[in-house]
């Protein structure tokens, strides 16, 4: 990785935590298996391990219901600034998970959804 790779990754991992930070506030639940991932393997491949996860997680669903889909991880890897610290299996991989919401008309958001782990 270049100088400018590094600087991304850090610029990457600032967002990701800053998400988590967000995230915790809107779902009142606490990204702890997120962070733990980001600080413990580093953004690039924590990033890249929740996108080729084939499991959706309830957090990501949650958010989707939302209508807070720029806060998911996936979202953030698919953004043109960090197209260098991924492969274009990943970036689509990622799309491919979180692209329909943006082609989901706003009118479905207007009502405050359920959040899933109020059940559990």
């Amino acid at each position: 990785m270049t100088c400018d790779q590094y600087e991304l990754a850090d610029q990457l991992e600032a967002e990701l935590l800053a998400a988590c930070d967000k995230v915790e506030y809107l779902l009142r639940r606490h990204n702890l298996t997120t962070r733990a991932l980001i600080l413990e393997k580093g953004a690039v491949k924590a990033a890249t391990e929740f996108v080729m996860n084939p499991k959706i997680q309830d957090g990501f669903v949650d958010l989707l219901l939302i209508g807070k889909s720029y806060l998911t991880v996936e979202y953030i890897v698919c953004k043109k600034k960090y197209i260098s610290l991924f492969s274009e299996e990943v970036r689509d991989k990622a799309w491919e998970k979180v692209g329909f919401s943006a082609r989901t008309p706003k009118r479905y958001f207007k009502k405050k959804p359920i959040i899933l782990s109020c059940f559990r």
